[in-house]
């Protein structure tokens, strides 16, 4: 036994920092979740907004592994799709982190801990004036 070692039981304190682990479990959803939705808007997009595609993003139906693909990705478009899919996929996993960050600030727990110094305050000097 060292000096500074304690006698006792080995005791760790608990890690505080650790996350319940449901948000594990809301995590893993949304990882599946967002990526479909953004599949899902895009093939709207695609059919009710009528946008013109340029031609270089068309793929001709050619390729022999075609026939294996679903019925819904059998399109020349499938570019569009998938670049499409990409961008909202970023887009609405930054929403979901601005509005995760937004509840965080105004419900989470406060900046400084018990332990904590106030932060210093800075005082005003009064600037010097002679007197003439």
């Amino acid at each position: 036994m060292g000096r500074y070692q304690p006698y006792g039981k080995n005791v760790q304190a608990e890690d505080k920092d650790e996350f319940h682990p449901i948000w594990r479990g809301v995590g893993c959803i949304l990882m599946v979740v967002v990526p479909l939705l953004a599949f899902g808007l895009t093939l709207l997009g695609l059919q009710n907004l009528n946008i013109q595609v340029p031609r270089q993003f068309i793929v001709p139906l050619s390729w022999p592994g075609w026939q294996y693909f679903p019925p819904f990705m059998r399109t020349q478009n499938i570019l569009v799709i998938l670049m499409g899919t990409l961008a909202l996929t970023v887009l609405i996993g930054g929403l979901l982190t601005f509005i995760t960050f937004v509840i965080y600030k105004f419900f989470g727990p406060s900046r400084y801990g018990p332990t904590d110094m106030p932060p210093i305050q800075r005082q005003i000097k009064k600037r010097y004036k002679p007197n003439r």
